[in-house]
């Protein structure tokens, strides 16, 4: 997978562990926002947190964290 968007100084940065600690203590949800897995420094709009691809293939994609951009 290429991650081809840079990340800039929006949004917030999260490893893939921490994200999902953060989900299943209920602190993220849908309509907070939208998350893409990515790199430390780029991500893709092609792996949404929320659409479905899963961590676990994220992670196979070679995705190490989350950018975070709340609504």
């Amino acid at each position: 997978m290429i991650f081809d968007v840079e990340a800039d100084k929006y949004g917030d940065l999260f490893t893939i562990k921490e994200f999902v600690d953060a989900v299943v203590c209920g602190a993220f949800i849908p309509d907070d926002g939208i998350g893409f897995f990515g790199t430390e420094t780029h991500y893709t709009y092609d792996l949404s947190v929320w659409g479905g691809i899963g961590v676990v293939s994220a992670i196979n994609e070679g995705a190490t964290h989350v950018h975070w951009f709340n609504k």
